[in-house]
């Protein structure tokens, strides 16, 4: 292989590797404290309380997306008469039938997260425990564990685990994985 073959695809990997860790970066910096509080107030361990605030955080943006979704589908839609269209009601009980798996969905994201939090929190860790003493700032240490995890996300996602995404939207909106979202994803 050539090096001007490989060339953009390293490129367009350090692009998306910047974009996730600029993203990673500033949501680990705006839930620490708050995961730490949440550990001191109601006397968890690590893990505990990064998966609660992983399950409140995900059940709270799934919840958010999905309203969004019902919302921007009832503006967007052709007029029909309001004797079919639904009422606030039946959008409530559609919200209502739909919360069981949105909250499955948001504790299986919620695991997902907390393997990725380990990663990072592994590399955090391991980079001041090398040096013996701390002559790495804690800053620079949070960079390069978030970093690594950042890599690590990246690759599973493009490369083992790229039915996911897909997956966890079409049973989040369609409530469980039937033949035909996945005809019409095909194009049949």
């Amino acid at each position: 292989m050539e090096l001007e073959a490989i060339l953009p695809t390293v490129i367009e990997f350090i692009k998306l590797l910047v974009l996730v860790f600029a993203v990673s970066f500033v949501i680990y910096k705006i839930f620490s404290p708050a995961r730490q509080w949440l550990a001191k107030r109601l006397n968890l361990s690590w893990i505990k309380s990064s998966l609660l605030l992983n399950f409140a955080a995900m059940l709270v943006l799934i919840f958010a997306i999905y309203i969004a979704f019902m919302w921007l589908g009832s503006i967007s839609a052709i007029p029909r008469d309001p004797d079919l269209d639904y009422n606030i009601f039946e959008n409530f009980t559609l919200l209502f039938a739909a919360s069981g798996r949105l909250v499955v969905a948001a504790i299986l994201t919620s695991f997902i997260l907390l393997f990725f939090e380990m990663i990072a929190s592994f590399f955090m860790g391991s980079n001041d425990s090398r040096k013996g003493k701390k002559e790495r700032n804690e800053l620079v240490s949070q960079a390069i564990g978030i970093l690594i995890m950042s890599a690590v996300f990246i690759l599973l996602l493009l490369f083992v685990f790229d039915w996911v995404p897909l997956g966890l939207f079409i049973y989040i909106f369609y409530g469980s994985i039937n033949p035909l979202p996945m005809a019409v994803l095909a194009g049949i």
